[in-house]
């Protein structure tokens, strides 16, 4: 957590490169890349899926030099199209990181992508049962009709 404020503050103060982690030097940009896809992802765990989309499309439009922020970033873009129930956009993301993209994302995207189906399935069954799904008049009201008559 303490490298998300340093790349936060890095950034924001303009400096060249930041230090640490244990990999050398990260600059700036690519500091501002992890950072946004942090940000964005605190959007997404609090339901604000909208708002982390909208963080995700500046980064690519502004960041497009960082293919590992760029992946992952899409992939959550993709569990932010699936929390608002767009599913058409949600598997052309997943598709489009199959597709394109290499390593483990492409992993990560299709193990993604058959657990969203499996889900939306087993939502829809369950939908389905709760529609047909008929109850029986309890003992109570057979009691009152018979009352009535």
């Amino acid at each position: 957590m303490r490298v998300l404020v340093v790349c936060v503050l890095g950034e924001a103060n303009g400096w060249g490169t930041i230090r640490g982690r244990g990999k050398g030097e990260v600059n700036e940009g690519e500091a501002q890349a992890e950072s946004n896809y942090y940000l964005a992802h605190f959007e997404y765990v609090q339901s604000k899926y909208e708002a982390s989309n909208e963080r995700i499309f500046w980064m690519i439009d502004n960041l497009p030099t960082y293919p590992q922020w760029r992946w992952k970033s899409l992939l959550l873009m993709a569990k932010n199209y699936a929390g608002l129930q767009d599913d058409f956009q949600a598997n052309y993301t997943l598709d489009y990181i199959i597709d394109n993209a290499e390593g483990a994302i492409v992993g990560e995207a299709q193990q993604f992508k058959s657990d969203l189906t499996r889900r939306r399935a087993a939502e829809e069954a369950q939908a389905q049962i709760s529609d047909t799904l008929e109850v029986a008049p309890t003992a109570m009201e057979e009691l009152e009709e018979l009352d009535q008559e």
